[in-house]
């Protein structure tokens, strides 16, 4: 959701603008309209916001804003729970800096030289971003030096609390002094986190953005309601249907990603497995591949997938569906980011019902019930991007054996009109040739409107009337909605939507 201001009417100088016009910003968010105006003019802030709200530009843009051309010491410090965050933030921090050349950040975390983090503190930087392990080192070290500071920005409080770095953090402020602006976020304020503001924090505005205004407009809710063991087949086939760019699955335990891990990796489709169990370096390197496109599946578990931010990121998937509605709101906030559209998708079994409830509740959005796309939506979803395609590489210089052979069909007698329609009916025939579920869809009973309990039928990779055993053949020629034997009849399927859209060009 987006506000009601624009960047240009929160008095901001034109080279932040025109760094946040760099980065396609259009409009603050919420939690960014409130906060801009407020960490410039210097008071204390406590933000409670959800991921995905903007959080990072919240305060990295203030902070670029007041930074002075000349430093003796560090005039900003920001403390982030995660390796991975710091690094986020403080690339954040850069690209708004691209108007200031003489503004310096430097990152400082775990598993990093301190040589090199020493030399570039050496260098004055106006703003420091660290973990609070890495900081505390420093300043032990007294080569980081605080006492000037102005303020101090504490990123993901309820995660710092979490991870047990409440008692570094309290360390951190006691060295920085009493002349500081302290900003603090949190998505939950538990009582341990709300004496920290009382100790640290004087007459903090408490800025609140629901979840309401976190989930805006920009992200699609959806689920399905099938059996526990029809979970990886459905998995299979919507990814397949749809090839998101980047899409997040998230499972509730560590052995669960690594069972739809591998089941994905079998099927042809590039995934790898997020969890807590794996080194921070192969951490990195998922993440890595997962941000440059390499890897298009992360299945992660919550803890481990804390602190991600991860543009063009199209689908979130609940696999499992989480204990907490603050839980699913930080998942599905992963999607529809910096006002792009993105799409989320649960899985439901019976005894989950109540909790998906619990969560429309919480969030005060409906998640409306999906059904199996059909045969030929997918064919056109999957022919649209495929057009898509054709024109992005059409724009692009072609090799020389692909203009070599252009040459040769038009020596021919063929068009090149006939021939890019040629090609095009090829490829839209054979570009559902992968999508038979590797195995059984049964969709599961579900409270209904009224009470009532209403059973969707079996979908095994036939025509939804065709009552075949389970192993009967993809057929490509037929619809395959997911209705049929044992399925309501409301002929126009009310109360049902199909998850409609996959990849989209220009959003």
């Amino acid at each position: 959701m987006k506000s009601e201001k624009m960047f240009e009417e929160l008095g901001l100088s034109e080279s932040t603008l025109e760094a946040i016009r760099a980065m396609e910003y259009t409009s603050p968010s919420p939690i960014q309209a409130e906060c801009i105006p407020v960490v410039i003019r210097g008071s204390d802030i406590i933000g409670q916001a959800q991921t995905g709200t903007g959080k990072t530009a919240a305060f990295s843009i203030p902070l670029v804003e007041r930074a002075r051309e000349r430093v003796d010491s560090p005039q900003f410090l920001v403390i982030c729970p995660t390796r991975e965050l710091v690094t986020q933030v403080e690339r954040v921090i850069r690209q708004l800096s691209k108007g200031k050349p003489y503004l310096k950040s430097v990152s400082v975390i775990g598993g990093s030289p301190y040589d090199k983090q020493i030399e570039q503190l050496r260098r004055r930087p106006q703003i420091v971003v660290g973990t609070p392990g890495r900081i505390l080192d420093h300043i032990r070290r007294n080569t980081l030096k605080l006492e000037n500071c102005e303020a101090v920005v504490i990123d993901e409080a309820d995660e710092m609390l979490d991870r047990g770095f409440l008692e570094d953090i309290e360390m951190i402020m006691d060295a920085v002094g009493d002349r500081r602006q302290t900003v603090l976020f949190s998505a939950t304020m538990p009582p341990r986190i709300i004496e920290l503001t009382e100790k640290y924090l004087q007459n903090a505005e408490h800025i609140n953005i629901s979840p309401t205004q976190v989930l805006g407009t920009t992200i699609t809710q959806g689920y399905y309601a099938i059996t526990e063991h029809s979970k990886t087949p459905l998995l299979h086939l919507l990814l397949k249907a749809y090839t998101p760019k980047l899409a997040l699955v998230f499972c509730k335990t560590k052995a669960k990603t690594g069972e739809v891990t591998a089941m994905l990796q079998q099927v042809g489709i590039v995934a790898e497995a997020l969890h807590g169990d794996i080194t921070q370096s192969q951490r990195n390197e998922a993440l890595r591949r997962f941000r440059s496109g390499l890897v298009n599946v992360l299945v992660a578990t919550d803890v481990a997938a804390r602190g991600l931010d991860i543009e063009n990121v199209e689908l979130v998937v609940n696999y499992d569906i989480p204990g907490q509605p603050e839980h699913y709101v930080h998942r599905i906030g992963r999607t529809g980011r910096a006002g792009r559209q993105g799409r989320s998708v649960s899985f439901i079994t019976g005894r989950e019902y109540r909790r998906l409830r619990e969560i429309e509740t919480y969030t005060k959005a409906p998640i409306e019930r999906l059904e199996l796309p059909s045969f030929d939506e997918i064919r056109t979803a999957r022919f649209e991007e495929i057009i898509a395609e054709a024109i992005s590489r059409s724009r692009k210089k072609l090799s020389p054996e692909i203009d070599a052979a252009l040459l040769k069909i038009q020596d021919s007698g063929v068009s090149l009109s006939q021939l890019a329609g040629a090609l095009l009916e090829v490829q839209r025939d054979s570009s559902v040739s992968d999508l038979a579920p590797v195995g059984p869809i049964q969709f599961d009973e579900v409270p209904w409107s009224g009470g009532q309990r209403q059973r969707r039928g079996n979908f095994r990779g036939q025509h939804p009337r065709n009552n075949s055993s389970p192993g009967a053949p993809y057929n490509k020629n037929k619809n395959y909605s997911g209705g049929g034997h044992g399925a309501p009849r409301h002929g126009n399927n009310s109360g049902y939507k199909r998850f409609s859209g996959g990849r989209k060009t220009g959003s």
